[in-house]
């Protein structure tokens, strides 16, 4: 059996967008900073481009994150969709953890899983026009 987002999102590029999301091929820092073979930047250097508060994680980029406008904007719509389709409500302010369930939430239902993968290829979209942020070690050696 198919996966249900090659069987429901008939947009490619959407259905590209989400399948790198399940195969750590995005272009959130978490992955993409640990791909370089010879000298991988550590987990706790990988920060959000934006805010440059946390480690940039897809979830963060799509629930958390309040330093772009443009996210929080496609954010806003997915959560009256989500509302609207599914009477769930998104909170605004997520913990880490708090995010990642309602990421896994989303992507795995089926009837949100189109509107999911649009979601993503939007601010995968967007957020790879912004250079990655690498915090100094220094800074990551103090916490």
């Amino acid at each position: 059996m198919l996966r249900h987002y090659l069987v429901l999102v008939e947009n490619a590029d959407y259905r590209r967008a989400i399948t790198a999301l399940f195969f750590g091929r995005h272009v959130f820092a978490i992955a993409r900073l640990g791909w370089m073979k010879d000298n991988p930047i550590q987990r706790e250097r990988r920060l959000c481009r934006f805010c440059k508060v946390v480690i940039e994680t897809p979830e963060h980029a799509a629930l958390q994150c309040q330093a772009d406008l443009y996210t929080v904007s496609l954010r806003n719509n997915l959560r009256e969709a989500v509302r609207a389709g599914n009477k769930w409500e998104i909170p605004l302010n997520l913990t880490n953890r708090s995010s990642l369930y309602w990421f896994k939430k989303i992507l795995f239902n089926w009837d949100l899983i189109g509107l999911c993968a649009k979601y993503m290829y939007e601010i995968s979209v967007h957020w790879a026009k912004t250079k990655m942020f690498i915090a100094p070690e220094e800074i990551t050696a103090n916490q």
